[in-house]
């Protein structure tokens, strides 16, 4: 699937310059992941910020292909409360990642300055490096390498600004084992700003 996902971004990516219509955007923003573990009397989970930086390629007019990459840092809270007393350890791991992604998406506004977008397709995040603030609770192996995600996304153009907030819901686990007898996930809110180059809708189409 990894590789299969690969082959189509490059693919697609190839044929850009014989594709009418076709853009790049640049994009900064900032994600939130939380984890699908669920609280229990001793560990719990919370969620902080991390920066995230890409590029995506948008091929087509109302109905488009969007394939990007992406590089990430993200950081979940592990709070551990010890049995028997009101004491709770803070434990931040901080994750660096690079993806890819390829959304299929529709405007469904399409107006040359103003657009609505919906998309929605497979990404994959490879992990980078993984730093423990606590390395009595967690250590480097407990943790899995890469996570397959499906990801939605609303995204809102105005003339060549690109504003677009995707949810990532992650299907692989966490852990390379089961934890705590679970098997949570990651789930991560993204919201970038970007640059849109390339040619714009010529005429105004509202569906």
């Amino acid at each position: 699937m990894k590789k299969l996902l690969l082959t189509l971004t490059i693919m697609l990516l190839s044929l850009l310059p014989t594709v009418a219509q076709f853009q790049i955007i640049p994009q900064l923003g900032l994600n939130l992941t939380r984890s699908t573990l669920k609280p229990s009397d001793i560990i719990r989970t919370k969620g902080a910020y991390g920066v995230t930086v890409g590029c995506d390629f948008r091929i087509g007019k109302r109905f488009y292909v969007q394939p990007g990459a992406y590089f990430l840092t993200s950081r979940t809270v592990y709070l551990f409360d010890k049995p028997s007393s009101t004491t709770t350890t803070r434990v931040p791991v901080d994750r660096y990642l690079a993806g890819v992604k390829l959304w299929g998406g529709l405007k469904i506004i399409n107006a040359k300055n103003l657009k609505l977008r919906i998309a929605l397709g497979p990404s994959y995040d490879f992990y980078l490096k993984t730093n423990l603030h606590d390395d009595v609770n967690f250590s480097q192996t407990d943790f899995n390498k890469g996570s397959f995600n499906v990801d939605g996304n609303v995204g809102l153009d105005f003339w060549r600004i690109s504003i677009d907030a995707a949810y990532t819901f992650g299907l692989s686990k966490t852990f390379d084992a089961d934890y705590l007898s679970q098997k949570p996930k990651y789930q991560r809110f993204t919201v970038t700003l970007g640059f849109i180059i390339g040619r714009l809708s010529k005429k105004a189409v509202v569906v």
